[in-house]
């Protein structure tokens, strides 16, 4: 089955993330673009991989 996608203001809604998660989101995510919430998940920790 395919996972659904979203766009980026569905996911910014989502109560799947924590509030830090959702500001990443808003960085990282395009506008006009849909994304599975694994790519979402995918996008957050490659944010988090970079900051030390």
């Amino acid at each position: 089955m395919k996972e659904s996608k979203f766009t980026k203001e569905a996911l910014l809604r989502s109560t799947r993330f924590e509030p830090i998660e959702r500001d990443i989101l808003k960085i990282v995510l395009v506008q006009g673009q849909t994304y599975t919430t694994a790519e979402a998940e995918q996008k957050i920790e490659e944010f988090k991989g970079g900051i030390h």
